[in-house]
């Protein structure tokens, strides 16, 4: 694996559940493990739905492998958020994660 390419800090984020007075659960995210990672833009796309139309684009991450990076998690790199859509672990070695994210704007 090239470390080279490996040039954004991202912040893996996994979601807590929690329970508030009258039974409601509520999403907070906190940080599980900072490390370093490439980001490569995918390709683009809008969605038009009632009237407002709002961009989508979907990046490749790739990054070394880190146990929790799940589906569920999302990546912050800087002030951008990324929804992980999939992650392979590249031929099941535990070395090197692809992630399918979308940065959500």
């Amino acid at each position: 694996m090239r470390i080279g390419p490996m040039r954004h800090r991202v912040q893996v984020q996994n979601p807590t559940m929690t329970t508030d007075g009258v039974g409601g659960r509520t999403a907070s995210y906190s940080t599980a493990v900072t490390l370093w990672a490439r980001i490569e833009p995918s390709r683009g796309e809008e969605l038009q739905n009632a009237n407002q139309t709002k961009g989508r684009i979907t990046h490749k991450i790739t990054t070394r492998y880190a146990s929790e990076i799940t589906t569920t998690s999302r990546l912050v790199y800087s002030s951008r958020n990324f929804e992980v859509v999939q992650v392979l672990n590249r031929l099941e070695k535990d070395e090197q994660l692809e992630i399918l994210a979308r940065e959500m704007v």
